[in-house]
C-alpha cells in the first residue's frame, strides 16, 4: 500500500495524485501543512516538502517499508520501478518531457505559484476566527508573480502551438505538471483564461480527464474557487 503525505496547495503534490490515478496506482492520503515543519514530518523528509511516499510491505527490496521524495526521484521510480504500467516518461521524448517538468516545477513555481500560495493562500487557510499568526501578503511578491505569469502563458502556448499536448500529441508528465500549477492558480482566480484561448482549450482536455476531476473537489477553509473551477467547458 501507497501512503502519500500531500498538500492540496502544492502543485508537485497535486502532481503526484493525478499520476497515480492515471496509472491506477492505490494509494491513501495523509494532508501535511508542509509550510508548519511538523517534527514528525522532519524525520521523513528534512526539508519539509511534499510530497513524500511510504511503500509497506514492498516487495521489490524484501523490505517493510520504502520512503520515497524528492520530485524528481519519486517520478523516476515509478516509470522505473513499475515497468508494466503506461509511461509518461517516453523513451522518445524524455528528455524534453524532463525539460519542462524542471521548467514549470522549479521556474514556474519559483516566480509564480509559490507568491500565490505563501502569499494568499496560505494566510487564507491559516485563519481562525478571522485573525492570522502570519505576515501580511507582501504585494510586491503578488504583483511580480502575475506579471511573470503572462510570460510562462505565452510559453505554454507556444508548446501547445503545434501539438495537442505540451509535449507533443500525447499526454506525458509535463501536461501533469503544468496542470497541476494552472490548477492551482485557477483555483484563485488568477489566470485571465481570455488572454490565452489555446492554453485554455489544452486545459479544457486535461480537466476533463477523470483524475483532475478528482483533485480539483478538495476544498480549503476560507477559499472559494470561481465557479468555473471544476467545469471542463468553461
Amino acid at each position: 500500500m501507497w501512503f502519500v503525505y500531500h498538500h492540496t496547495i502544492c502543485p508537485l503534490s497535486r502532481k503526484l495524485r493525478l499520476v497515480l490515478l492515471e496509472k491506477s496506482i492505490q494509494f491513501s492520503l495523509k494532508s501535511e501543512n508542509f509550510w508548519e515543519k511538523r517534527q514528525d514530518f522532519l524525520h521523513l523528509n528534512p526539508n519539509s516538502r511534499t510530497p513524500v511516499i511510504i511503500i509497506k510491505n514492498s516487495l521489490e527490496y524484501k523490505s517493510v517499508n520504502i520512503i520515497l521524495k524528492g520530485n524528481f526521484a519519486i517520478h523516476e521510480y515509478i516509470e522505473e520501478e513499475l515497468e508494466n504500467l503506461p509511461k509518461l516518461l517516453p523513451k522518445n521524448n524524455r528528455y524534453f518531457v524532463r525539460e519542462i517538468v524542471e521548467w514549470f516545477d522549479c521556474l514556474f513555481y519559483e516566480e509564480v505559484t509559490k507568491h500565490i500560495i505563501y502569499e494568499k493562500i496560505i494566510p487564507a487557510i491559516s485563519l481562525k476566527n478571522g485573525i492570522s499568526d502570519l505576515l501580511p501578503p507582501n504585494s510586491h511578491n503578488i504583483r511580480v508573480a502575475k506579471k511573470q505569469l503572462l510570460y510562462h502563458m505565452d510559453y505554454i502556448s507556444y508548446l501547445i502551438s503545434k501539438n495537442q499536448y505540451i509535449a507533443g500529441d500525447y499526454l506525458t508528465l509535463a501536461d501533469y505538471s503544468v496542470a497541476s500549477h494552472i490548477s492551482i492558480l485557477d483555483m484563485m482566480g488568477e489566470i485571465t483564461w481570455s488572454l490565452h484561448p489555446q492554453v485554455k482549450n489544452w486545459y479544457s482536455l486535461i480537466k476533463s480527464r477523470p483524475a483532475l476531476q478528482n483533485v480539483l473537489k478538495d476544498t480549503l477553509p476560507n477559499i472559494k474557487p470561481p465557479s468555473y473551477y471544476m467545469n471542463p467547458d468553461f
